[in-house]
């Protein structure tokens, strides 16, 4: 944790030794009071951070007759070390995250979202996880840029994640779930799928593979028309606002016209 002229070159190189020294503990007795920025610098903050610390009064500084912010080199020490605590704490503390996806809203209205992460909670709380991270989507499965795909990415490589509940695997992925399952394994991360499948003939995943397929392949077709049927709805709903603003207008000139003409009788 020593400090280099390099890294802060805004010390003085007698501070610098000083700090330094301060550091091995060879001047236990030495205070040292560092501007503010000297301060964020150490601690590897901003000094916007520094100054919503003191707001919050997380980290309160001392007032120079001209009300500069002055943080002694003890008290910074004591708050870097409480944070790298902290943090070694909370990554080596792991989760069990439960995703649960459906394919439309409709699905969502229906309640099918609600039973999948209910089911999934009471199975977490049973293996003692109190606070699981409970990520759900509504969408394709086929769609690997789902916002909950991409967390769930992002809080395995974290390492705060001990592994993923699910009710089926399909739920994840309908295509590729092997590349996800070896994405998790890297990090030590195992996929439970609560309702486990008996186990299958050779002739069965045959027959799952080509479904597999005939979904991927009917998934994008229908996604296909759906876009095109959204396009053609917007241009009719324009078309519609068009002509229904024009036809309001015109109506209204002719009643403020009408009324002219009955007041001038």
């Amino acid at each position: 944790m020593a400090i280099s002229c390099k890294n802060l070159s805004i010390f003085k190189l007698r501070k610098i030794d000083m700090i330094n020294a301060y550091i091995k503990g060879n001047l236990p007795t030495l205070d040292i009071m560092l501007r503010i920025s000297d301060a964020a610098s150490f601690l590897g903050v901003s000094k916007g951070t520094l100054r919503r610390w003191d707001r919050q009064n997380i980290l309160t500084p001392v007032r120079t007759p001209g009300n500069h912010r002055r943080y002694s080199l003890h008290q910074l020490r004591h708050v870097f070390t409480s944070c790298k605590e902290e943090a070694c704490k909370s990554s080596e503390e792991t989760h069990i995250l439960c995703y649960a996806r459906v394919s439309s809203h409709k699905q969502k209205q229906k309640g099918d979202l609600l039973r999948q992460m209910n089911t999934l909670k009471e199975h977490a709380f049973q293996e003692g996880d109190t606070k699981p991270i409970c990520i759900q989507d509504v969408g394709s499965g086929l769609n690997p840029r789902r916002s909950g795909l991409q967390k769930i990415f992002k809080l395995v490589k974290s390492g705060t994640i001990a592994h993923i509940l699910v009710t089926y695997t399909d739920r994840l992925t309908r295509f590729g779930f092997p590349f996800i399952q070896h994405y998790c394994d890297l990090f030590n991360v195992s996929i439970v799928e609560l309702s486990q499948p008996t186990e299958k003939s050779v002739q069965q995943s045959l027959v799952d593979d080509m479904m597999t397929l005939i979904a991927c392949f009917s998934g994008k077709l229908y996604g296909l028309r759906s876009a095109k049927r959204r396009k053609r709805k917007s241009v009719e709903a324009l078309i519609e606002k068009t002509i229904h603003h024009r036809l309001s207008r015109a109506t209204t000139r002719a009643i403020k016209q009408a009324v002219a003409r009955i007041l001038a009788i």
